[in-house]
């Protein structure tokens, strides 16, 4: 079934319950960054964010994320639901795939509206989104129903710390892991959910907190690549390909 931009955010709001006053204002906030960013230290620091939970708290409560997540992907999400032409567009995904033993079950975890992974869909593969439970869930459970695409999306609910259950082919991790207390203890938790041999692609972004508060201060020193390269090879993935032309997005592979 052909959605369309309109379709989809009549959708958000029934899910939000924002006002399409507030949800045409935040629209305008998200074209200054620094408003936006203004906006989200001021729910950051509303409450202490010192657990999991209360990490979570704030990106099932904040609007502002929901809606700057979903502008994000909801070039991805029309084109699902068109069922527009197969295309890996990116050189992390042309690996991914090649790596992958078994393509059948790929797990995204922390992608939002299958911001990155959307062309996997499109291409025939199984993928499941993990995201906080909350109106991102909610509004992927009803997309996916609209857009006849029950056989090609999963969801998972993250409303625990470690909440995956089944095993995955493969996963992909982008700019989430810096958004937790324990980056490394989820990175565990994921190589224990992917098959042998699967494919792990990530990228991460720790530190700049000023900027971005959900950025978990107390990370800063992960991002000296090496320490984090040290974290992971410690946990048990091993590296297997860096895009030349940015490095910032890696795949590796647990053995």
């Amino acid at each position: 079934m052909s959605l369309t931009r309109e379709d989809l955010a009549e959708l958000a709001l029934e899910v939000t319950g924002m006002t399409r006053t507030r949800w045409d204002l935040l629209l305008e906030t998200l074209k200054d960054d620094a408003a936006m960013n203004r906006i989200m230290k001021e729910e950051w620091e509303r409450k202490p964010r010192d657990s999991e939970e209360a990490i979570r708290e704030y990106y099932r409560e904040s609007d502002i994320w929901f809606l700057n997540t979903w502008n994000h992907g909801i070039g991805g999400l029309v084109k699902m639901a068109g069922r527009g032409a197969p295309a890996l567009s990116s050189r992390w995904s042309e690996v991914f795939v090649r790596s992958l033993k078994i393509p059948c079950q790929i797990l995204d975890y922390g992608g939002g509206f299958f911001n990155d992974t959307y062309p996997l869909v499109m291409s025939g593969y199984k993928v499941s989104v993990a995201e906080v439970e909350g109106p991102v869930t909610a509004f992927l459970r009803r997309y996916r129903t609209l857009a006849g695409l029950e056989d090609r999306m999963g969801i998972v609910d993250v409303g625990s710390d470690l909440p995956l259950q089944g095993m995955y082919d493969g996963a992909v991790c982008f700019e989430t892991l810096e958004h937790l207390l324990h980056p490394a203890e989820l990175a565990r938790h994921l190589r224990d959910h992917i098959n042998p041999e699967g494919p792990f692609a990530f990228s991460v972004s720790f530190g700049a907190p000023a900027h971005a508060p959900y950025h978990v201060a107390s990370n800063a020193p992960l991002g000296d690549e090496r320490v984090w390269a040290a974290k992971l090879e410690e946990i048990g993935f091993l590296p297997f390909w860096k895009d030349a032309q940015n490095p910032h997005f890696q795949v590796w592979r647990r053995p």
